[in-house]
């Protein structure tokens, strides 16, 4: 037992000296060299690269040999046949045009991976920020309560302030110290999905809060979302398959070659010649391999038909999706612009007047203590309020990167 808790402890301080403070552009860097899941989808268009230099599928050479009498009644006689069935050079051209689209295919399902992870990595960095800054104001605040808290018993025992403003402050201040402590608890949480999406412990990030830039907004830009050429792509891989399947009515080539004994006599141009099994007889064939039976053909074509209509109409769905989701995060910025302009011009201003003469009118006696704490509580409130709507202001941003498939590293 004892040896087990030596070895946690170990383990332990081995991962807290391996955590380290990232920045937002190490962890995406992290992310996208540590991520299983995007490890998983360059595997799989590396895996599609290789299956395209195996598209052409050109059937096994069929070799036979045929030994015993089927000249005459020497036993020995013996024919090698070698045989190779080719596919219609249009069927070729098919197979490779179809591995093409499903490889792209497969680059646009990396790409929307990768965009889906640094998306996530840049949201939940962005929300560590706030909730670190929202961390230090809470701290602030619960120091300030604490200290009022503590001189409004002192200011009660000599009967300077009432039971009831002793209560109030005391209130205030566990009321303020409960909400660091959650928001404390917020930051570990976001902080472990963080490490989880880098694949690395996190002791740390490093930044402070700080407002993302403006972007501008056009509904052509919804073309470089990914999964918008993934459907499209989709589209095609479904033509491929279709022209491929009809393709598959058409004629295979079939040609050979074979080399054989005639052993015995045998009359050459009226002279009547004996041969070994040292004289061999060679030649070639060629030949056609043509479907008779049309219906299963037709079916296998009818059904690769409707799997491009499928896949049109899906593509038409996630087009229609998106541009819903443009619209509604377009909206949402305009909403957390107006709301962070409100803030920032006529809230926080105001915030900084209510302090200045909240703490004035109370060291001249013009507010009770209990007033003062009313008063002082809203200014929190507004300032919190404000970082919340610049939380929610970059969470916008974010959101319309992502639409637009515009997420890089910074």
């Amino acid at each position: 037992m004892k040896k087990l808790f030596i070895f946690l402890l170990l383990t332990a301080a081995t991962s807290a000296s391996k955590a380290q403070t990232f920045s937002l552009q190490q962890a995406q860097a992290q992310a996208l060299q540590h991520s299983p899941f995007l490890k998983s989808s360059a595997l799989d268009v590396e895996r599609h690269v290789i299956l395209k230099r195996a598209a052409p599928e050109i059937p096994k050479a069929d070799i036979q040999l045929l030994y015993g009498q089927y000249n005459s009644i020497e036993r020995h006689d013996n024919n090698i046949t070698i045989t190779q069935t080719l596919p219609f050079p249009t069927t070729i051209a098919r197979q490779v045009q179809h591995a093409q689209a499903l490889q792209t295919s497969a680059e646009y399902r990396y790409e929307m991976t990768r965009q889906e992870l640094l998306y996530e990595v840049k949201r939940t960095f962005f929300e560590l920020l706030y909730l670190k800054r929202r961390i230090k104001m809470l701290q602030t605040q619960d120091s300030l309560l604490q200290v009022l808290a503590a001189t409004s018993a002192q200011r009660y025992k000599v009967g300077d302030v009432t039971l009831l403003d002793k209560t109030s402050a005391e209130t205030q201040r566990g009321d303020a110290h409960n909400q660091m402590q959650q928001a404390e608890k917020d930051y570990q949480i976001t902080l472990h999905r963080l490490a989880a999406l880098l694949n690395t412990p996190i002791a740390e990030i490093a930044g402070e809060l700080y407002e993302l830039a403006p972007v501008i907004t056009d509904t052509i830009q919804l073309q470089q979302n990914p999964a918008l050429k993934h459907s499209h792509q989709q589209v095609e891989v479904a033509h491929r398959w279709k022209n491929l399947q009809q393709s598959a009515m058409l004629p295979d080539i079939r040609i050979g070659y074979f080399s054989q004994t005639l052993m015995g006599p045998q009359t050459v141009n009226g002279v009547e010649t004996v041969f070994g099994s040292d004289k061999r007889f060679n030649g070639f064939q060629i030949g056609l391999a043509v479907p008779l039976w049309f219906f299963n053909w037709t079916a296998s074509a009818e059904a690769a038909r409707l799997s491009k209509q499928i896949a049109r109409q899906n593509a038409d769905q996630t087009k229609l999706e998106l541009t819903g989701r443009w619209h509604q995060t377009v909206g949402e910025m305009q909403k957390a612009q107006n709301n962070l302009a409100y803030y920032k011009e006529q809230a926080l201003p105001n915030v900084q007047l209510l302090v200045n003469q909240n703490v004035r009118s109370y060291q001249t006696g013009e507010i009770t203590y209990t007033t003062f704490l009313i008063n002082a509580q809203q200014a929190l409130r507004i300032q919190e309020a404000y970082l919340q709507a610049v939380n929610t202001w970059n969470q916008s941003i974010i959101n319309y990167e992502f639409i637009t498939g515009s997420i890089n590293e910074n």
